[in-house]
């Protein structure tokens, strides 16, 4: 759009250092250059960019804090908002305002952010948290009401332990192949391999040493998934240097396992540690835009009054949550969610955990996913990975 305007904004309840960054994120999302301007500014709150219904400014503050949502980050509960707009509609709202004003000229799309040529935005990831299909496990799940797999699933895993066949959930090769196929690229988030819980994955970085050089080989990344006991942000470092030694490349990305998040406490300590992104806000019982942000932000910690220097990217559908019951037609669901997206010009963030492939604990949820990404390109959706993402925020992260 190659504007620039200048700006003076006073609201008490929003510090002088939020307002400077939720312009700063405007700037981002739309291509505008804000600059405050306390002589002679072009608008002025209160003046002539007010918004009857809301303030954009503490709107967007509102959604990159999660003000007034206590317990927000822990239990993954939607709030409501004073706009009850998504992150997208307050931006859009605001680009409205200044083109009613006369102050820009009404652009081609209110979020600039993606490539010329593309509204909306898609990225791919996928969570590794169970690599094998063990003979134990596989003999303890016949016994549930409704076991998935069944008897076949317990004799795939037991002909594996026989060196009969790959493990049931040994997909890697299959995911590259299928995202080739695509033409899309993914990020494979890996555990961190330190476990100190009963509900951490069981491997280590280096029993998939083969795959992970096989997943970057193509063109993919490999982020870090961090164990529950990591949800205050601690031990980060050390972790994220153990598994790049593994890997040999470095690691910009984190996603807490079972979204177990102590927030702001572990952006501020992933931020520290070195990380470019996380990836914390989501669901896995529903799909859906996390407090509707279906932008990705640079998160801003009231108490502290400052910016937190990470890309937060929420997830908007995982694999579990919209085949969890909840959806009578869970393709359907998906595609009415891209059609919102599509709209809205914001991103859409797919979490399949690699072992869904397996067909007879999983039946459907590979198919589902192709169909999903082509509904994404008929919408003419980018793909772009996660730490291509990040990268659009440098001029914040970096202190610019």
């Amino acid at each position: 759009m190659g504007n620039t305007i200048t700006y003076l904004y006073k609201n008490k309840k929003v510090s002088d250092t939020a307002v400077k960054h939720a312009f700063n994120l405007l700037s981002i999302y739309t291509g505008i250059k804000f600059i405050e301007d306390n002589v002679a500014p072009q608008i002025v709150y209160n003046g002539n960019i007010a918004i009857p219904d809301f303030d954009p400014i503490e709107a967007i503050i509102d959604r990159i804090s999660l003000r007034g949502s206590l317990g927000l980050a822990q239990n993954n509960k939607l709030i409501d908002d004073q706009t009850g707009l998504y992150l997208s509609g307050i931006v859009g709202k605001f680009v409205d305002t200044l083109v009613e004003k006369e102050f820009i000229v009404k652009p081609a799309k209110p979020i600039n952010l993606w490539p010329e040529n593309y509204r909306f935005a898609c990225a791919v990831t996928h969570d590794v948290d169970i690599i094998r299909r063990s003979v134990l496990g596989s003999f303890k799940l016949c016994f549930k009401s409704d076991p998935p797999g069944g008897i076949r699933g317990f004799i795939d895993s037991l002909k594996n332990a026989m060196g009969n066949v790959d493990n049931p959930y040994d997909k890697f090769e299959q995911w590259i192949e299928i995202e080739k196929n695509l033409d899309i690229k993914s990020t494979f988030f890996v555990f961190d391999g330190k476990r100190e819980h009963r509900f951490d994955p069981k491997y280590k970085t280096n029993d998939i040493f083969n795959s992970l050089n096989s997943i970057q080989k193509a063109g993919n990344e490999i982020a870090l998934h961090s164990g529950i006991k990591r949800s205050d942000g601690s031990n980060l470092p050390s972790l994220k240097d153990a598994n790049e030694n593994v890997i040999n490349n470095k690691i910009s990305g984190i996603r807490p396992h079972y979204l177990s998040a102590a927030l702001p406490d572990y952006w501020q300590k992933a931020s520290e540690a070195g990380f470019s992104y996380s990836s914390c806000l989501g669901y896995d019982e529903s799909i859906g835009y996390f407090s509707k942000i279906d932008l990705p932000f640079i998160p801003f910690d009231l108490e502290a009054d400052k910016p937190i220097k990470i890309v937060e990217i929420p997830i908007t559908l995982m694999d579990g949550g919209l085949f969890g019951g909840r959806y009578d037609n869970p393709v359907t669901a998906a595609n009415d969610l891209i059609e919102k997206v599509s709209n809205n010009g914001g991103l859409l963030v797919l979490d399949w955990h690699q072992r869904v492939l397996y067909e007879r604990d999983y039946p459907g949820w590979g198919d589902a996913f192709k169909q999903i990404i082509e509904a994404v390109k008929n919408k003419s959706g980018v793909f772009i990975r996660m730490d291509e993402i990040a990268k659009l925020f440098n001029p914040i992260t970096q202190g610019n």
